[in-house]
């Protein structure tokens, strides 16, 4: 059974190269498109498993950004908001949130030279937090919305690959089920 990863859709914020953290910054009209689109992926994806392929739930970071994307796709596939999970919030950068993006602040973020939140410590946070998920929904098809970090750190993890953080609207399936 798949977990799906969606990343929300764009903020103001992303069009600035801003770091957004655990500010909530809520959804702007291109992130509602995005969101849309999201949705019109999900169906292909499910229509490309067969006709007994269903999605059973979304479930979202509490942050407004990935609330309000996960609504709209639970709405375009007639789906419930399962839950809202705490430890599927993006990554804290503290200080550093609402500053612009640069290669010197990228470094920062990677040396963890700043007050940002350490990466072991969001991994741990979001791996429970999806096991959480997977707990919650056994043998279900799950589609969780997120953040870019949350899903391009808990790829990294899974894969040993780059630090690739997704666009946003993108549809990721996670590669390994957590449980095994």
């Amino acid at each position: 059974m798949p977990i799906v990863l969606i990343r929300h859709g764009q903020t103001d914020w992303n069009i600035d190269r801003r770091l957004q953290g655990a500010t909530d910054i809520p959804l702007n009209d291109t992130g509602r498109g995005q969101a849309l689109e999201a949705a019109h992926n999900l169906r292909t994806f499910a229509e490309d498993r067969g006709e007994s392929f269903t999605w059973d739930a979304v479930v979202t970071s509490p942050l407004s950004r990935a609330v309000e994307t996960g609504q709209i796709i639970a709405n375009a596939l007639s789906l419930e908001i399962g839950g809202v999970y705490a430890g599927l919030a993006e990554r804290s950068f503290r200080s550093l949130e609402g500053t612009k993006s640069n290669p010197a602040i990228w470094a920062a973020v990677v040396a963890e030279t700043l007050d940002i939140e350490p990466m072991g410590d969001f991994l741990a946070r979001t791996d429970d937090a999806l096991r959480q998920v997977e707990a919650d929904y056994p043998q279900q098809n799950i589609i969780v919305v997120a953040h870019g970090m949350l899903i391009g750190a808990t790829l990294q993890a899974r894969t040993g690959g780059e630090l690739l953080i997704p666009v946003n609207g993108a549809v990721i399936e996670l590669p390994v089920h957590l449980s095994a």
